[in-house]
């Protein structure tokens, strides 16, 4: 295993960890929290929401009942086609997630402090990069869960 691949896993089991540890801490399963955060990120249909969380229409469903009834999601019709319903968060789902990220927004901001202005440049690539690659990896990995 390469000193990259090491470091990744490494990053991996500390991500996974702390996503564990922060479902626990806000009561929220983690297919629940990915759910939030892809909607804070961008509102979105039901079944677009389905595809970016790996779930069927039905499984959707169920999981946008249990975040509305809990008053972290709300159904909007769209101005546009008042057939289609967008999910969005509420206030409620931004202070959630917020608050959860904040002590590691905290030590980012003191590691980034510490690098130059080029070790910076090099690491946002690269995090891009890995974004990119992961999201590709993601669309493969729950297609054959969608069909």
């Amino acid at each position: 295993m390469s000193k990259l691949e090491t470091a990744y896993a490494g990053w991996r089991r500390a991500a996974e960890a702390l996503d564990a540890a922060t479902c626990a801490a806000q009561g929220l399963s983690p297919v629940e929290r990915r759910a939030l955060v892809q909607v804070l990120d961008a509102p979105c249909a039901s079944g677009e929401l389905a595809r970016r969380v790996g779930l069927t229409r039905a499984g959707v469903t169920a999981l946008i009942d249990r975040l509305e009834t809990r008053g972290l999601v709300l159904r909007q019709p769209d101005p546009a086609d008042r057939r289609k319903i967008y999910i969005a968060p509420t206030e409620g789902a931004r202070s959630l997630i917020d608050t959860a990220e904040e002590p590691l927004r905290t030590a980012l901001a003191r590691l980034a402090s510490e690098m130059t202005k080029d070790e910076r440049k090099a690491v946002t690539r690269f995090l891009t990069a890995m974004a990119e690659a992961t999201e590709i990896a993601n669309q493969l990995a729950v297609q054959p869960h969608l069909e």
